[in-house]
């Protein structure tokens, strides 16, 4: 779902259609309609004008990608991003400056890691379709073969999202693993393979699944991982089962309310008002834009904050 309250679903017995989110009513979508009939785990970009989706019209392993107008409600130039020769490629999230898109292969056409499914987590360069395993994220070491994590289990992971706007020269992804967590989540991966697991009587036999958080580099290059060790999101209950967690931004304050940055701001912009005391949301003053303030092209942004990523500065990427 976008920020402009429009949808794409999809399930196996229904056509992917365009959807007001609010009404439910179906919106005619030229480009789309007609075209795109079976668009698995479909996810817009942050800004909106993107969609990526599982391009299951044309093969279920591969994740493409179209162009959207807000305003017209038009899809264009559907292109594909990634095939996978060895897996179901599912769950698509942009980045936020639309570069690159995070998705998951894996084993099984539920595109989850339960009893005996593996799944690890990919990228894949928008302008070069160039796709790298996220190999840091995901637990292997550096030659992607063996495993940094204590209990050997890696390949267990999916359905990974996106925050929406840089924090702290990095971007970041939330995702679901079965991996162990210490003696919290202990692990029942197999010991004579990586994230495999023995199951008894159909059930699952992993972790429960919980939700994991990574850095992601900005501005990395074609071809080389982009990503960080993943650390658990603290708070999760340890006998729930947690899918698939979602980034989401507050919604915005109007003018003269208190806030602590301009990403909290309809008017983009979170500064001291006139008679001092407590920042509050402001129309936009003159001179340069701070960090999480709006902008439109980099120059928009003060010293330090020289990034416009998403039409909000943030800091630069952090040293790789």
């Amino acid at each position: 779902m976008s920020a402009t309250g429009y949808g794409a679903i999809y399930s196996a017995s229904a056509t992917s259609r365009l959807y007001d989110t609010k009404t439910g009513a179906n919106i005619a979508a030229a480009g789309w309609d007609s075209t795109i009939n079976a668009a698995g785990t479909p996810s817009f970009s942050p800004d909106g004008t993107q969609i990526a989706f599982m391009h299951e019209d044309e093969n279920p392993n591969t994740i493409a990608k179209a162009d959207f107008d807000v305003s017209t409600k038009t899809f264009s130039n559907i292109t594909d991003l990634a095939t996978e020769s060895s897996g179901y490629a599912a769950w698509p999230a942009f980045t936020p400056d639309d570069t690159w898109v995070l998705f998951q292969t894996g084993s099984s056409s539920t595109f989850e890691t339960d009893c005996q499914v593996t799944g690890d987590l990919y990228g894949v360069d928008v302008a070069t379709h160039t796709v790298t395993r996220l190999n840091v994220l995901d637990g292997y070491t550096g030659s992607g073969t063996g495993s940094y994590l204590p209990a050997n289990d890696p390949g267990l992971n999916f359905a990974p999202t996106m925050l929406a706007e840089a924090v702290g020269g990095y971007f970041w992804a939330v995702f679901t693993t079965h991996r162990s967590y210490g003696s919290m989540l202990a692990s029942k991966a197999n010991s004579d393979g990586l994230g495999v697991s023995n199951c008894t009587g159909g059930q699952q036999d992993e972790a429960n699944g919980k939700l994991w958080v990574a850095a992601i580099d900005i501005g990395a290059a074609a071809g080389t991982d982009p990503s960080h060790p993943a650390f658990y999101l603290d708070g999760q209950e340890l006998e729930a089962d947690n899918l698939r967690g979602y980034w989401t931004l507050p919604a915005c304050e109007d003018l003269g309310t208190k806030c602590e940055s301009g990403d909290q701001c309809c008017s983009g912009f979170c500064r001291v008002g006139d008679g001092g005391g407590a920042t509050v949301c402001v129309s936009k003053p003159p001179g340069c834009s701070n960090e999480y303030e709006s902008c439109s092209t980099a120059s928009n942004c003060c010293s330090g904050a020289d990034e416009c990523i998403n039409a909000r500065c943030a800091m630069p990427a952090a040293p790789q």
